[in-house]
C-alpha cells in the first residue's frame, strides 16, 4: 500500500505473534574524519553505557564486532571497569 498507515498494518499483521530482537550494536571504524584519541574515547564510552545499561537491566544484550579495537581502548581508559565487563560476560 502507498498509505503508511496501511504499510504499517500489513507488517503489524505478519509480524503478529513473532518475537522481534532488537540489538544494539556497534561497529568501530578508524577511518572516518575524527582522531584515533576521538575513536578511542568514543569506544570506551561505548562499553562504560553499556555496563551502566546492564547493571540497570539485566536482560540487556550488545554486540560489537571488533574486539581487538574496541576493547582494547576501553581497557586502555577504564581498566578500572575491566573486571565488571568480564563479570557480566560470564553471566
Amino acid at each position: 500500500p502507498a498509505d503508511p498507515a496501511a504499510r504499517a498494518a500489513v507488517v503489524r499483521r505478519r509480524l503478529d505473534g513473532c518475537r522481534v530482537s532488537i540489538v544494539p550494536y556497534s561497529h568501530s571504524d578508524w577511518a572516518w574524519v575524527h582522531t584515533r584519541h576521538w575513536h578511542e574515547k568514543r569506544y570506551a564510552l561505548v562499553f562504560c553505557e553499556v555496563l551502566d545499561r546492564v547493571a540497570a537491566n539485566p536482560d540487556f544484550r550488545w554486540y560489537f564486532d571488533n574486539a581487538a579495537c574496541q576493547f582494547a581502548a576501553f581497557a586502555q581508559h577504564n581498566p578500572e571497569r575491566v573486571p565488571e565487563l568480564r563479570q557480566r560476560v560470564a553471566e
